[in-house]
């Protein structure tokens, strides 16, 4: 007896989100994201990762001296201004768009989104809501079509 047919495997529906008010969402260009970019932000997201590994692991008391180096690499302030300048040109290529008060008070009102020195004024809690954005958002913006 031949073991009976499985039904085709059906393509999985993740729902849009859609926010409640879709004119003070962040416009991102998806269009322009190549796959260097979506590497380049894999990788930092990693080592945020390994950061926060590194730092349980001192502690808990188990970190080799090796680790303790490498924590230290990765908290270094010249690297931490480094990535955050990183992420500024980052968002200089693919933001169009943020609402006002994503800024800190006293941001002048005409904006310049493709000027990496734009960003210098943002909130700090949505400059890395922004990067979030850009590492994950990306798959979310394909399920809508716009990427």
């Amino acid at each position: 007896m031949a073991a009976p047919k499985r039904p085709p495997m059906q393509k999985r529906q993740v729902p849009k989100v859609i926010p409640k008010d879709e004119s003070e969402q962040p416009k991102i260009a998806w269009h322009k994201l190549d796959i260097m970019t979506t590497l380049e932000i894999a990788e930092e997201q990693d080592e945020m990762g390994e950061a926060q590994i590194l730092a349980q692991a001192l502690a808990h008391k188990i970190a080799t001296p090796d680790m303790v180096q490498r924590l230290l690499e990765i908290r270094n302030p010249e690297h931490q201004r480094e990535k955050i300048k990183k992420q500024m040109e980052l968002y200089a290529r693919y933001v169009e768009w943020l609402p006002e008060d994503w800024f800190v008070e006293g941001a002048p009102e005409t904006i310049d989104f493709s000027d990496p020195e734009t960003y210098k004024m943002m909130r700090s809690k949505r400059f890395a809501e922004l990067y979030r954005l850009l590492a994950f958002g990306s798959q979310q913006a394909d399920n809508a079509g716009g990427n």
